[in-house]
């Protein structure tokens, strides 16, 4: 049990407070916060290919589409690519503590345990 001091609740196995969902993430939405990430990668790789279809395969880049527009759209490019690349590490760090059945808290108590032992 842990009490988070953001919304002042107690929760069983909390791992942290999400500001995107406004909810603490626990033993009782866990899987529901790894079924969010997923789909936020999913609508992020849509959003790439979307982009990168009207810009480069469905027409002339420069005789289509305006300066403005082109750079607008390289703008939403790097923006999708550097979520889509944020997204899928925490998704890589949460499902590694799934496979080992332990939260965020428990892997950070973990971590320096091992850091403060000599015998690593």
């Amino acid at each position: 049990m842990h009490h988070c001091s953001t919304c002042k609740y107690c929760c069983i196995k909390y791992d942290h407070h999400c500001g995107l969902t406004m909810n603490c993430i626990g033993v009782n939405n866990y899987h529901l916060f790894i079924v969010f990430l997923l789909t936020t990668i999913t609508y992020i790789l849509h959003s790439l290919l979307l982009v990168i279809y009207h810009l480069f395969i469905k027409g002339n880049l420069f005789g289509t589409y305006g300066w403005i527009t082109i750079i607008a759209a390289f703008i939403v490019l790097i923006h999708n690519a550097l979520t889509f690349y944020y997204v899928c590490h925490m998704v890589y760090m949460y499902l590694s503590m799934v496979s080992r059945n332990i939260h965020s808290v428990e892997d950070t108590i973990i971590t320096n345990v091992y850091e403060k032992s000599r015998y690593h």
